[in-house]
């Protein structure tokens, strides 16, 4: 038994690190971005990873979700695919 809950919790800690590296990946990519939607997705992005990293799912998802909003208007298809990718994996689609 405890071997088991030793399992669910390094696979928790992993899916944290994994989730709040990307989120930080797509915030830098962003910064390179030109426009008032763009900085709003770093901004919902930044919000998201001191969420996700403060325990507050229901903020976390909220904020994915409000970065869900702004993926139709996103010019660069690139990002677009990448944060749409991201939020798949958040089960927010």
């Amino acid at each position: 038994m405890a071997t088991q809950c030793w399992s669910e919790f390094r696979t928790a800690d992993f899916r944290l690190d994994r989730d709040v590296a990307r989120i930080e990946e797509l915030v830098r990519d962003l910064e390179d971005q030109s426009g008032t939607l763009n900085a709003l997705l770093r901004e919902h992005f930044d919000s998201a990873r001191f969420y996700l990293l403060g325990s507050m799912p229901r903020e976390y998802a909220l904020e994915l979700k409000l970065a869900e909003h702004l993926l139709p208007d996103i010019e660069d298809e690139t990002i677009q695919t990448r944060v749409a990718d991201f939020l798949r994996s958040q089960e927010v689609q």
